[in-house]
């Protein structure tokens, strides 16, 4: 039984990318009868002072609430970050990070420094580049800081399995090790491949206005079985064909029209048009393999 959580920054409405780490984690508690646990990262609320205008907590809260039912992704409870501001002053303490500073000058720093710092250095203050200009030089412990409330958050809401995009891998040796600092048992980790557009250097982003969001797609006449088998057939193929993302094609999922990818079983077809061995140590049933994928790849045809 496995308890996990979604964890979104909700100053802007859910995006793909959001819609399937939800769905990942709420997949794995409802296939082990766990709980799934919405967690308002409301640490970082402030950014919205900052540039990144979005809706107030309360406003946002609803929406992602909204959009999670109506994909049929209900969480089971509700939970605030900041109604963990003591243990996260512990866990801090123990593992030796400050809290950021309140001035607005040092907390835009802080966040956007991450963009800038050397990933390997996570875990020991990484440093500014100073190479950019505009921002402080000197350590900066932001997402040390941030990452200590995030692991304190998980254990104290009771959060035993998670699955985070393929870009938070790099994290994964420094969490392990702050989890056993702070004594806490280590949950289940997982990574799924990141969601892009194939013009896209990034994956889908909150950050990114040009982004399609659940609720665009919502307003525009799309049905939650449709997205989510899309989004499904979107990662069988691009692991078929071996690709570190998953790549959602232009025009699908968009809000123009109406547009999903059809579910299909690549193996069958490739192996009825001889485009597939099966394995070698299967020689002897070869014939009846080939036959049988030409079989089913006729009768979805004749649907």
């Amino acid at each position: 039984m496995w308890t996990t959580s979604f964890r979104p920054t909700p100053y802007r409405d859910m995006h793909l990318g959001n819609l399937w780490n939800a769905y990942l984690n709420w997949r794995i508690a409802r296939g082990s009868g766990g709980e799934f646990v919405l967690v308002l990262d409301d640490l970082c609320m402030e950014l919205q002072d900052l540039g990144l205008a979005g809706y107030p907590l309360e406003v946002a809260t609803e929406r992602y609430l909204e959009d999670l039912e109506w994909m049929g992704l209900k969480p089971d409870r509700v939970e605030r970050s900041l109604s963990n501001v003591a243990r996260h002053e512990w866990a801090t303490e123990k593992l030796g990070y400050r809290k950021p500073q309140t001035d607005t000058g040092e907390r835009m720093a802080q966040y956007w420094s991450w963009g800038c710092a050397d990933p390997c250095d996570f875990g020991d203050m990484p440093t500014v580049d100073k190479g950019v200009g505009w921002l402080p030089e000197g350590p900066l412990e932001f997402w040390s800081w941030y990452m200590a409330c995030c692991i304190v958050d998980d254990h104290d809401f009771g959060i035993t399995a998670w699955v985070a995009g393929s870009d938070q891998r790099m994290h994964q040796s420094w969490c392990i090790d702050a989890y056993r600092r702070l004594g806490f048992s280590l949950p289940m980790m997982s990574y799924h491949r990141n969601l892009k557009r194939p013009q896209d250097d990034d994956k889908f982003s909150k950050s990114d206005m040009r982004g399609v969001t659940l609720r665009i797609l919502r307003e525009s006449g799309y049905e939650p079985k449709g997205i989510l088998s899309t989004l499904r057939e979107c990662a069988a193929r691009s692991r078929h064909d071996g690709l570190e993302c998953i790549l959602v094609p232009e025009g699908i999922l968009a809000p123009e029209e109406v547009r999903y990818l059809q579910p299909r079983n690549r193996m069958w077809e490739e192996l009825a048009a001889g485009k597939f061995e099966p394995d070698e140590a299967n020689a002897v049933s070869k014939p009846y393999i080939l036959a049988e994928a030409q079989r089913r790849l006729e009768a979805r045809n004749a649907l």
